[in-house]
């Protein structure tokens, strides 16, 4: 489950930095990118 939430989180912020870089769209803000990887270091920490 860790894997998969690792994995999850890796391709939806590639997935954000390549439009932000080639299409000038925002799919996260510095916000919810900080908020997903707080929750993501959270998780690995309390289940890891």
């Amino acid at each position: 489950m860790l894997a998969l939430l690792l994995g999850v989180y890796w391709l939806w912020d590639s997935a954000a930095q390549l439009a932000s870089m080639f299409m000038d769209v925002v799919l996260l803000d510095d916000r919810a990118d900080s908020t997903m990887a707080v929750l993501l270091v959270w998780f690995v920490s309390v289940w890891g």
